[in-house]
């Protein structure tokens, strides 16, 4: 009687179940890197060489704090945070008064937008000479700024895009109420266009600090002073000529994961609001 119920609950549950396992498998694809990462970060050098796949026999949690040390983490991590906002910031600055441009209001220059959109496709590794000579004509090699506007530069047009499409869906009697109160363009767009668009806005944020928080290629092309390393420079620190250091690797890749990830937990409530918002409203 009771084998009789349980299969009745399993053909009635049978879509459910097939698409939990599913699930759950796609789920395990992704995470396993970061199991993995954690891992291998409690073995010493020599077990990761000998046997990469496998489990530790004994935890060396002091990988950590060594790879918190030799790699000056702290210094990373802070020149990381640094670098980041403030580029995220300029290109929010730029990038929200240029998209609301570019879809609500009708002027000449409207052709740049498809421009700046195609300067998306230009690689990195593309911009690698140029932006060497002028960062040393400008004298900004081994600084801040000599990270953060490239950045900054490289992701408007990513912010330009993601906000076009969101603000060309808003109704224009918004505006049109806004400006028989007297309220300017500027005004219209800070008092009612953004509080309205901040799914779009937080996508754009958190999107922007992905990239330019794991970004490696330019940093190490404009960067040599350590003092201005960022986490990714950091971590290469590990690396020597003719050896590396694995454990401290992994450690300093499991820091970096538990930062990023508590940030993209504050963060992705609205970056799904703001996936979600675009694809129902194309």
């Amino acid at each position: 009687m009771y084998k009789k119920s349980l299969m009745r609950k399993i053909k009635k549950n049978y879509p459910k179940i097939i698409q939990y396992i599913v699930l759950i498998f796609i789920a395990s694809i992704f995470l396993y890197p970061f199991i993995w990462v954690f891992i291998s970060s409690l073995k010493d050098k020599g077990s990761i060489l000998a046997n990469p796949w496998g489990l530790p026999t004994k935890l060396i949690f002091n990988n950590y704090s060594q790879a918190w040390q030799q790699g000056n983490l702290g210094r990373g991590i802070f020149n990381s945070l640094f670098i980041t906002c403030l580029s995220v910031g300029i290109i929010l600055i730029a990038a929200c008064p240029a998209a609301y441009f570019f879809t609500k209001v009708k002027f000449k220059g409207k052709f740049l937008y498809y421009p700046i959109l195609m300067s998306m496709t230009i690689p990195t590794t593309v911009l690698m000479i140029p932006l060497t000579f002028l960062g040393k004509r400008l004298n900004i090699l081994d600084s801040y700024q000599g990270l953060i506007f490239p950045y900054a530069a490289l992701y408007i047009p990513l912010g330009i895009f993601i906000l076009s499409n969101f603000f060309v869906s808003l109704p224009n009697s918004l505006e049109e109420a806004a400006f028989l109160d007297g309220a300017s363009r500027i005004k219209t767009l800070i008092h009612i266009i953004l509080p309205i668009s901040k799914p779009a806005v937080f996508s754009v944020m958190a999107l922007a600090f992905t990239f330019i928080w794991n970004e490696f290629t330019l940093a190490l092309v404009l960067v040599t002073d350590p003092s201005i390393f960022t986490i990714p420079l950091s971590i290469k620190s590990f690396a020597g000529s003719y050896s590396y250091e694995f454990n401290l690797v992994f450690a300093a890749l499991g820091i970096v994961n538990i930062i990023l990830f508590i940030i993209l937990m504050i963060l992705q409530k609205h970056f799904v609001r703001g996936i979600l918002s675009g694809a129902f409203k194309y």
